[in-house]
């Protein structure tokens, strides 16, 4: 019983919506976004149609900066 408590108190956490800093780097041809929470870091490549659609209207990299 207790780890199904423990399911549901880690299944709930996962669906809070967070505000969280993301540094977006440029690393050769790609963009990746990279975040902490806590003691963990999350990395993930940006999908070039992402990068796109953030820089049409948008002068140069600062769109880019707003995946």
């Amino acid at each position: 019983m207790g780890t199904a408590n423990n399911n549901s108190i880690k299944a709930n956490e996962l669906n809070e919506n967070r505000e969280v800093e993301v540094l977006y780097q440029r690393m050769g041809s790609r963009w990746y976004a990279f975040s902490a929470q806590g003691d963990e870091v999350f990395y993930s490549a940006v999908p070039e149609e992402v990068i796109s659609e953030s820089n049409s209207g948008n002068n140069g990299n600062q769109g880019a900066n707003q995946v």
